[in-house]
């Protein structure tokens, strides 16, 4: 669909594109379908917002800013979002030829997109794919088969083993008037620091808008699946087979242990520990050691598990 028509539909006014309410931008649209995102909202920022009635009753008291109310604003956002970037392809690849410094060793079977820069001394192995406006850092190794879209950069001394995916698709849906599936645009980046290790076949999703983020020594388990808009702070560990939602916020030094599950919009405070196999749907502070489906303080895990299995120890007939 025609942006204009689409902007006529729900009178969207004349504005500069689309952004989410982490990120604001003044005079873009952007949309808040739950009362726990007004946080995102202050006064003057000059942002057009798509509301619901209800939720406007709620925020209109922040000034400065321009409100819409439509029946359903994740779907009208939608719509409007990609209907704007309807020609938008987040792998842009061919044969092109990279800028590349002294020292590297990249087999002949690699395949570039345009503006693509590689530090010194890195190494890329067999039939790795690299889209377009990707930097890669001195001395980083990229294993065989691995894709990497566009706006992607990748630190200094970085490993990313084989068959890593980075930047593609986040899993933004909504159902859209005809009940079907519809899907956020994802026209965000991945920006990865130096010395941070990813391990085989994870999955890296791009921002929204902004960026997914590894920072610095960051180290990722094979099998790791990162969402959209996520941001992994210095020296984390995360342990195979854990998947991280959309949005989600790891300080530093955090550890998380195999097949984790941690909700979207989650945020995870510096020195924590998410023991194995926990799902933590609510943010954890500072120095939390949390366990369990659902996770909570270890220690009242354990007595929590210990008090059921006296209640159903099991016993011979």
């Amino acid at each position: 669909m025609d942006p204009k028509t689409v902007q006529k539909k729900y009178s969207i006014p004349d504005n500069d594109g689309t952004c989410s309410l982490e990120n604001i931008e003044k005079n873009k649209v952007s949309f808040i379908k739950y009362i726990e995102y007004k946080k995102f909202l202050k006064d003057g920022q000059g942002v057009i917002v798509l509301t619901s009635k209800d939720i406007y009753e709620k925020i209109k008291g922040i000034r400065g800013n321009k409100y819409i109310i439509v029946d359903d604003p994740h779907l009208a956002f939608i719509e409007y979002h990609n209907a704007l970037h309807k020609d938008f392809r987040p792998f842009n690849t061919g044969n092109e030829k990279p800028v590349v410094g002294k020292g590297c060793s990249i087999d002949s079977t690699v395949r570039f997109g345009n503006n693509v820069r590689i530090g010194n001394n890195v190494r890329i192995l067999p039939n790795t794919v690299i889209g377009s406006h990707v930097s890669v850092g001195d001395s980083t190794i990229i294993s065989s088969n691995v894709s990497i879209y566009d706006k992607v950069s990748i630190g200094n001394k970085c490993t990313i083993d084989s068959g890593v995916v980075i930047g593609g698709e986040g899993f933004s849906t909504v159902m859209d008037r005809e009940n079907k599936a519809a899907r956020l645009i994802n026209i965000g980046g991945v920006r990865i620091g130096n010395n941070v290790e990813i391990g085989s076949n994870a999955v890296i999703d791009r921002a929204s808008f902004a960026w997914t983020r590894i920072d610095d020594n960051a180290k990722i388990d094979n099998l790791v699946y990162i969402s959209h808009n996520c941001a992994i702070g210095e020296d984390t560990r995360i342990c195979g087979m854990t998947c991280l939602g959309g949005s989600c916020k790891l300080g530093k030094r955090v550890w998380v242990g195999l097949g984790c599950t941690i909700k979207d919009h989650v945020d995870v405070g510096n020195d924590c520990k998410v023991l194995l196999n926990s799902v933590l749907i609510s943010s954890i502070e500072d120095g939390m050691e949390v366990s369990g489906f659902y996770a909570m303080p270890n220690h009242s895990w354990l007595m929590h598990m210990k008090d059921l299995y006296k209640k159903y120890i099991l016993k011979k007939d």
